[in-house]
């Protein structure tokens, strides 16, 4: 797991731009992939659902216009502060909650959720410790979904996705933002911290989770991750 001051400090500075880089990156496509995984989950409606790591609150939204409960929480106060004025001039008022909290120690009665998303900041985890509190948290037969950068199974797309994040990325965050160095620690947190598909898989089950699903997007550049609390 990387430091988390340093994390918190990096995600601190990128913020300005960091809904700009998102459309970016993701050639468009990220609020898109947030629906389906949505969508996926099948969430009933008028359900809670805790949002972790919910940044400048583009799951948040999503959910919201999903007729769900929404709570975001994150360790970035700019995040927060960028996520609350979004949702309020989408919503005119502001439905969803948000505050300040560690994914680690979630500050949450058991089984207080219906479920739980994470958009691109698993890999910012102690992933256990986290799993751990998401099954507390969560209701019987609560559902976590994950959405999050992955590996395509073509070596040919797999070098790509590598180039991609590790060269392309970083230079275009000079372009837009003079971000070089945050966007090429984002390629790097992947490969050091993010596990293989199985290794996930192996682990939601150890952590009491069931029902996984995992549903590549973008021929396997991203991966919708959904299990079950047993």
């Amino acid at each position: 797991m990387p430091d988390k001051g340093f994390v918190k400090g990096l995600f601190l500075d990128i913020s300005p731009c960091y809904d700009k880089m998102n459309g970016i990156i993701s050639l468009g496509q990220h609020k898109r992939w947030r629906r389906k995984a949505i969508k996926k989950a099948d969430f009933t409606k008028g359900g809670r659902v805790l949002d972790v790591g919910c940044g400048t609150g583009d799951f948040c939204i999503e959910l919201e216009r999903a007729g769900l409960e929404v709570f975001g929480i994150d360790s970035v106060s700019s995040m927060l502060k960028i996520a609350k004025s979004k949702i309020t001039s989408l919503f005119s008022i502001l439905n969803s909650q948000f505050s300040m909290a560690d994914a680690h120690s979630l500050p949450f009665l058991d089984n207080s959720f219906d479920g739980i998303t994470i958009g691109f900041a698993l890999r910012h985890l102690e992933i256990p410790i986290f799993f751990d509190e998401a099954r507390r948290v969560l209701k019987p037969k609560g559902k976590i979904v994950i959405l999050e950068v992955s590996s395509p199974k073509s070596l040919l797309l797999r070098w790509f996705h590598r180039l991609y994040l590790q060269r392309i990325v970083p230079a275009i965050a000079y372009i837009f933002c003079s971000k070089t160095r945050e966007y090429a620690y984002l390629h790097q947190s992947y490969e050091l911290y993010m596990p293989k598909q199985e290794k996930l898989e192996r682990l939601f089950c150890e952590k009491g989770f069931s029902e996984i699903s995992t549903i590549p997007l973008f021929f396997g550049a991203c991966s919708i991750f959904i299990a079950t609390k047993g």
